[in-house]
């Protein structure tokens, strides 16, 4: 046997292939935000806030409004009907026929604009973070995806190895069977070993390629066999991850207090500037038979007595949403310190998995290399050294799996989200 080219194939690492493009897990998922229209919501969200804060303004500028009628009546009043005696008067109208335009303007309103615009501005973040929350879904949807790439990948190149060492022992059985140092059934073994060996790189080769149709799928673009995946590293940077869930808490216990504050707004006095123009028969003097021109201006003091009522209602309403928006709060925080604590779990398992791991890949290599030597000198048979290889080769895999899979959780423990749909805001 080759021996040489045997110990320098075990002695490599595992090769990077050669790509075509080199795609990170960060930009993996930047891309797939894109074709999830990321950037589209969001300015679809300002606009539609933008528009809302636009028609509000009404509330502070004047209102105008045109108006127009005509009727006639059957009586009228009559001013020399009051008196015993007839008076020469001049008769009133029975046709009204008028036109003009009415101006109103709300001097005071108990700070009701002002609130409606912070109103606009909470409802503006809870759609942003909603879409926040819809985005990071797709984030993780995009790490399951890359991991399950990663992992498969990283099998292949221990079982390609393994392979390519199997290959050679079967090359080299084959030439000294007929020099009579080896028998066919060796062969046979080596050759059931390189078959079974191929089988399970040809499944490994069918996983990555759904996954990477699932990943071209996710990007929007083609991601394939040549193109590599650079080897994620553990998401710890010093900035904490924020669940959008209980960013949406927060803003919606601002906006109970802002409809508190509305509702209060609401029951205070309101005062406003009115006047209106106009042009008709009869004008403002009743017993004028004949079109003029006819304006007015006053103010108008609005007290709602009805509201007070519907306030203390209204009052217990939002302590009521209030009480269960904060036991809500405390379920979805001990949720996630569950889930927190069951990702530490499987990192700390990672971690000891990791480290046994390291021993005995060290014991299966110091046992492959004495069947390698026991082999040469005919003292084990040509399957035992290739059991031994196989475990070694296992090892190996296995190896790569946990620091994989401890990466992995370390990420989701870092980049957690809870369920928020369970809440619907009143």
């Amino acid at each position: 046997m080759q021996l040489a080219v045997i110990a320098l194939l075990l002695s490599l690492t595992f090769f990077p292939a050669n790509a075509q493009g080199d795609f990170t897990l960060e930009g993996c998922r930047a891309m797939a935000r894109s074709v999830f229209s990321a950037e589209m919501q969001r300015e679809q969200i300002s606009q539609s806030a933008a528009f809302r804060q636009q028609l509000l303004k009404k509330m502070i500028t004047p209102d105008v409004s045109a108006f127009a009628y005509g009727a006639y009546l059957s009586e009228v009043p009559d001013p020399t009907a009051a008196f015993e005696y007839a008076f020469d008067v001049s008769p009133a109208p029975h046709e009204r026929l008028k036109a003009g335009l009415f101006l109103s303007q709300r001097i005071y309103d108990g700070g009701e604009y002002r609130l409606k615009k912070e109103e606009i501005r909470l409802d503006r973040d809870i759609e942003e973070q909603k879409a926040e929350e819809s985005l990071l879904q797709i984030d993780n949807l995009v790490d399951e995806v890359f991991f399950g790439i990663i992992l498969v990948h990283k099998g292949l190149q221990a079982l390609e190895t393994q392979r390519e060492i199997v290959s050679l022992a079967w090359n080299d059985v084959q030439s000294l069977v007929g020099e009579g140092k080896f028998l066919k059934k060796d062969l046979l073994q080596a050759e059931m070993a390189l078959i079974d060996v191929e089988t399970r790189i040809e499944e490994l080769r069918a996983e990555e390629h759904r996954y990477r149709r699932i990943l071209s799928e996710l990007l929007g673009q083609e991601i394939g066999a040549d193109d590599r995946l650079v080897d994620p590293v553990c998401d710890d940077q010093g900035e904490e991850f924020t669940d959008p869930a209980f960013l949406q808490l927060d803003l919606q216990e601002a906006k109970i207090e802002l409809t508190r504050d509305l509702s209060r707004t609401a029951a205070l006095p309101k005062v406003r500037l009115f006047g209106s123009v106009g042009y008709g028969k009869p004008g403002l003097n009743f017993f004028e038979n004949r079109f003029d021109w006819f304006g007015g201006v006053g103010l108008l003091l609005q007290v709602p007595i009805t509201v007070w009522r519907d306030h203390a209602r209204e009052e217990k309403i939002l302590q009521i949403e209030s009480d269960r928006l904060r036991i809500y709060r405390n379920n979805l925080q001990k949720k996630r310190d569950i889930i927190k604590a069951a990702h530490s779990g499987e990192i700390y398992r990672y971690e000891t998995l990791e480290n046994r791991q390291i021993i005995l890949l060290e014991k299966k290599g110091q046992i492959r290399q004495q069947m390698e030597i026991l082999l040469r000198e005919g003292e084990v048979s040509l399957s035992d050294y290739l059991a031994a290889l196989g475990e070694e080769t296992a090892a190996k895999i296995k190896l790569q799996l946990y620091a994989i899979h401890k990466t992995k959780e370390t990420i989701k423990r870092n980049r957690m989200l809870v369920n928020h749909s369970n809440y619907s805001e009143k």
